[in-house]
């Protein structure tokens, strides 16, 4: 079997209707341990992501290549667990003998991969391949720089911010508020540790924010939230600085306001703390953002650090 096996495959001349000849190609597809498949008519839900991607209905557009093929594996294998994060891959000779690859092949389908920060390559005699656990702080950031492309304004990031909080705060009043409330007393004391430092402030706030929506155990909104949290730090701290609202009156404001809040959940008052929640979330809103023209994420994220 030659090496760069993944790609190789038939290809013949058909007539389609009306005339005009078309290219039809049969892929074959190493299955990891020597066997090779090929691969046929419209896509499944069984096939490698890239070979399903490089069809459309049944005409095949291009053949995929086989570093996208053995990236596509590798991925899966990430994911599912089969490779565990922190996992040494192997020598890289030793994975040139695994996949049948060349070395050309094999090192581009790990900077695929590096690029998704799903593997650390380490350099030196000792070095190789590890298996990352990709960082919401990259994540965070690139939905930062999307913002910031597209021209969204501060405001409606903090907007975002404003939809998904209230109801979270009924949540938590509702099902577990003793618990709740201890957790977010704390994040409180980390706020008045920090008054006067104001980007230490705005990480405080920014933290008392996202575990309001940790506290709900929905995964898939804490990503949401986490994502965000560098944005609307940037935000806040941003909105605080160039505000007419006096920075320290402000900060101290938010931290009763926080306290408040924190009271009605613990007294297990769901009605109410979504109510004096979405109140106050306008208020601050407005508090931030009157008087002036509204910041853009753009206006953060291209500072220069000092």
């Amino acid at each position: 079997m030659p090496k760069d096996q993944f790609t190789k495959g038939r290809e013949s001349r058909h007539r389609r209707p009306g005339g005009g000849a078309s290219v039809r190609s049969t892929p074959w597809i190493s299955d990891g341990n020597g066997a090779t498949m090929a691969t046929n008519g419209p896509p499944t839900a069984d096939d490698d992501e890239s070979v399903a991607s490089s069809r459309l209905g049944n005409d095949v557009v291009r053949i995929p290549k086989a570093a996208e093929i053995v990236a596509a594996r590798l991925r899966r294998q990430i994911i599912t667990g089969e490779l565990k994060f922190g996992e040494h891959l192997g020598p890289e000779n030793e994975l040139l003998t695994r996949y049948g690859l060349s070395r050309p092949t094999l090192r581009e389908a790990f900077r695929i991969l590096e690029t998704e920060s799903l593997i650390t390559i380490v350099r030196g005699a000792n070095g190789g391949v590890v298996v990352n656990r990709p960082r919401v702080e990259l994540a965070s950031r690139y939905y930062g720089l999307l913002l910031a492309l597209s021209g969204t304004p501060a405001t409606e990031v903090y907007q975002a911010m404003a939809m998904v909080e209230p109801p979270a705060v009924r949540l938590l009043a509702s099902t577990d508020p003793r618990r709740a409330a201890e957790t977010l007393t704390r994040r409180i004391d980390d706020e008045r540790r920090s008054l006067d430092d104001p980007p230490a402030y705005a990480r405080a706030s920014t933290a008392f924010h996202e575990t309001l929506i940790e506290l709900t155990g929905n995964r898939a909104l804490l990503l949401f939230a986490q994502m965000l949290r560098e944005v609307i730090e940037r935000t806040i701290a941003g909105a605080i600085e160039e505000s007419s609202t006096p920075t320290l009156h402000a900060r101290r404001r938010g931290v009763r306001a926080h306290e408040e809040l924190v009271s009605l959940i613990g007294q297990g008052r769901s009605d109410e703390a979504e109510s004096y929640w979405q109140r106050h979330l306008a208020a601050a809103g407005d508090a931030l953002f009157k008087n002036r023209e509204p910041p853009m994420v753009l206006d953060f994220f291209a500072r220069v650090p000092d």
